[in-house]
């Protein structure tokens, strides 16, 4: 195909132009447009993906009615080899029972370190351990600074068993907390929670009944964009719809390091078998 061009000079003269050098004149006229959006979608989820590596606190927020993480304070793992969800474990629940009694060999801990604490709902199977160390295990996760997470049972037997453990500075953990990315972006955008900056003292405060006072105050809500009906944001687009993924999420990586003990996860109880007598969770 052919296009008549008019010359500026007369209009009685004209040169032929083939259709497709007027296509890549269009083409190169969009390109910079196309490559000012791309970099743009690439500056916004680089910011995202930053953030969301970025350790904190996930406080819940006064108003939060759900009772198995009402009051909670949860320490937010980083990004695992789920892509697909988010994982973290409540560090101000305390139960009533000690860690000697799940690993008799323990040496004695102090009164804040020596329970086990309500990690979560999910996986109330799985026996977790944070502590600070210079000295981490080939195993263990890094979290932030010099604390590690321990998930395989045979090094939390032999950590707990170690003369020379930082004693006051080690927790105990039974399950702990998960979400789809949407599902608790959705959680943040109705105003469910507030964000925390991390510090190790306040994951092994020695008043833990008291911690949730403590950071509900110093509590930010989080930049979160809102759900869209529409779908229509730059996120939104670039992910699944929100919920469609949750029936199908694979186990998570914490299961399979004790696939070994040949388990099966607890379904979501209502209350922890080890909460205190009138203790609100």
């Amino acid at each position: 195909m052919w296009s008549i061009r008019s010359s500026a000079i007369s209009c009685l003269s004209a040169s032929i132009v083939p259709m497709t050098q007027v296509q890549n004149i269009v083409a190169s006229v969009k390109r910079p447009r196309i490559l000012l959006a791309i970099a743009v979608m690439v500056v916004v989820l680089s910011a995202v993906t930053a953030s969301a590596d970025e350790p904190y606190f996930l406080v819940a927020r006064p108003a939060l009615g759900d009772p198995l993480f009402e009051q909670s304070v949860i320490l937010m793992l980083p990004p695992q080899v789920i892509p697909q969800s988010v994982e973290g474990v409540i560090i101000n629940k305390p139960t009533t029972i000690g860690v000697k009694k799940a690993f008799p060999q323990s040496v004695d801990l102090p009164n804040a370190a020596d329970v086990i604490y309500f990690g979560g709902p999910v996986a109330l199977d799985v026996t977790l351990l944070v502590r600070r160390t210079s000295s981490p295990t080939h195993d263990d996760h890094h979290v932030f600074g010099d604390l590690y997470l321990s998930v395989d049972p045979k090094d939390i037997s032999a950590i707990l068993k170690d003369p020379n453990l930082d004693k006051a500075n080690v927790r105990v953990f039974q399950g702990y907390s998960q979400w789809a990315i949407d599902q608790l972006r959705n959680e943040k955008a109705q105003g469910s929670w507030y964000e925390v900056p991390v510090n190790a003292e306040a994951v092994f405060s020695t008043s833990p009944a008291h911690l949730w006072d403590q950071l509900v105050a110093k509590g930010r809500m989080p930049e979160v964009e809102p759900p869209s009906p529409s779908g229509g944001s730059l996120l939104k687009i670039l992910e699944l719809p929100p919920n469609s993924i949750q029936p199908s999420l694979p186990p998570p990586p914490y299961r399979s390091s004790l696939a070994a003990r040949d388990t099966v996860a607890s379904p979501k109880p209502r209350s922890w078998p080890g909460q205190a007598p009138n203790q609100k969770w």
